[in-house]
């Protein structure tokens, strides 16, 4: 924890902290880390609650747990990367069951349209809506791994 570097750190609620690690927890969230605990009985929690806030703005992620996301700005621009583990099995399966269903949403002011670019795919725009102050899009089904992002 000491050497923990990051601006964002995700902790299971069933934890064991000493005096010190406690005390250092408490600094690094006074200098700006943001601290998000898991709650008892929710070990896979939604995308959507890990993911609300990126540098204050709201990027969120609704996919299955066998989707892994990473949200970062490229270009200025919030970006989010995508890659699918569903249906792998070590010496079986090496191939992913396609995701679908993903629905992911913007900042209304970051962007007016959303894009990806899929594994080995070309960029191409999707459609999207505006809801509640978000552009929102469901992302087409994917295999390995997509990039989404707003322009």
């Amino acid at each position: 924890l000491a050497r923990f570097q990051g601006r964002l750190l995700i902790v299971p609620a069933a934890r064991s902290l000493s005096a010190e690690e406690t005390t250092l927890l408490h600094q690094r969230r006074t200098s700006g880390m943001r601290l998000y605990e898991i709650p008892a009985g929710e070990p896979g929690a939604p995308l959507a609650k890990l993911l609300q806030d990126f540098g204050g703005q709201p990027v969120s992620v609704s996919a299955s747990p066998a989707t892994i996301a990473q949200i970062a700005r490229v270009n200025g621009k919030p970006s989010i990367f995508l890659d699918n583990f569903s249906g792998i099995e070590a010496k079986r399966n090496p191939r992913p069951t396609p995701e679908t269903g993903v629905v992911v949403s913007f900042p209304q002011t970051a962007c007016s349209q959303v894009r990806i670019l899929p594994f080995l795919g070309e960029p191409t725009g999707i459609p999207s809506t505006l809801q509640s102050g978000k552009r929102t899009a469901t992302l087409p089904a994917f295999e390995r791994s997509l990039v989404a992002w707003c322009e």
